[in-house]
């Protein structure tokens, strides 16, 4: 389980920059909320790794991710500022014929998915830009056109098949074959 909450998230990503608002950054770019502006995570992460037999091994996750921005000026909470899905799962096995003896003893297959729930990512991107000559001297660029975006990706899964070789202690050939179904 985690939770964080983050208030003036521009310090975190900008650590090795001076922001501050002489910079005159529209407080719409680069997650630049300032102290008026809370994010908060919170989610779960589980993982099963394991042998089931002595040949057949198993992986498996799940993650759960919810998150949102709390605007104190406005009283206002937004959709999700992540584009990390939701819920994702992950799920891999294994097995090895080395118990049948022969040639399948160098002989193993796998496969598995991904899976990951619907995602989006929406806000405002600056399209016009206008030079104005500052007073203490030099240029400053300012946003004078905002145009608003919305992408969405619905939830998918992805299956991978594999089989490989072992042709002696330092060599084993593989063929993986990723979205088996050819479908996202």
């Amino acid at each position: 389980l985690y939770y964080t909450t983050k208030t003036g998230f521009a310090q975190l990503l900008y650590d090795d920059f001076p922001f501050n608002e002489s910079n005159n950054w529209d407080r719409r770019c680069c997650y630049a909320g300032g102290d008026d502006v809370t994010y908060t995570t919170y989610g779960l992460d589980l993982e099963l790794n394991g042998q089931l037999t002595q040949n057949w091994m198993l992986a498996a996750s799940y993650n759960y991710n919810n998150n949102y921005t709390d605007y104190k000026q406005y009283g206002v909470r937004s959709m999700p500022w992540s584009i990390a899905p939701k819920h994702m799962m992950k799920v891999w096995t294994t097995y090895n014929f080395n118990e049948f003896g022969g040639w399948l003893a160098n002989l193993s297959v796998g496969g598995g998915f991904n899976m990951e729930s619907r995602t989006s990512a929406g806000g405002d991107i600056c399209t016009e830009y206008e030079l104005q000559e500052q007073p203490q001297g030099g240029m400053a660029q300012t946003c004078v056109g905002w145009t608003y975006y919305d992408f969405t990706q619905g939830f998918y899964g992805v299956y991978t098949a594999r089989a490989a070789y072992k042709l002696n202690d330092n060599w084993d050939v593989a063929l993986n074959i990723d979205n088996v179904f050819d479908k996202v």
